[in-house]
């Protein structure tokens, strides 16, 4: 049955395991200050030329903001990308369905959501 087949591809399917936001120690003190890597952690070897972001359900307002893309890790597993990070303000991205593992199955999205941690 065609709901099977569905539950067996999904299972399959490639999906986000962690991520991290770390200060981007890279520059000058004071220069980038509101400056992070972003590193997602993926659960396989995610093919690099295939990568996309979706709003979250808070829309367009709300969307972490991509700087650059800082590349993947050795093995593929993990891709780290700089972003602007004002821990006074509500973030949300979907990691999206365009993140594929080397057959060119899609990623199951993850919303990333980062409340605010200032009071």
């Amino acid at each position: 049955p065609m709901t099977d087949l569905k539950e067996l591809y999904e299972k399959g399917r490639p999906n986000v395991v962690d991520y991290t936001i770390k200060n981007d120690d890279n520059g000058p003190r004071g220069i980038n200050i509101n400056k992070e890597i972003l590193t997602i952690t993926f659960s396989e070897w995610i093919d690099p030329n295939y990568r996309n972001f979706e709003y979250g359900p808070l829309g367009e307002e709300y969307v972490l903001k991509i700087l650059s893309f800082e590349g993947y890790s050795e093995d593929g597993k993990s891709a780290s990308f700089k972003i602007f990070y004002d821990r006074g303000k509500h973030y949300q991205i979907v990691v999206g369905s365009g993140f594929r593992n080397e057959k060119g199955i899609a990623l199951k999205p993850y919303l990333i959501d980062i409340p605010s941690t200032k009071k």
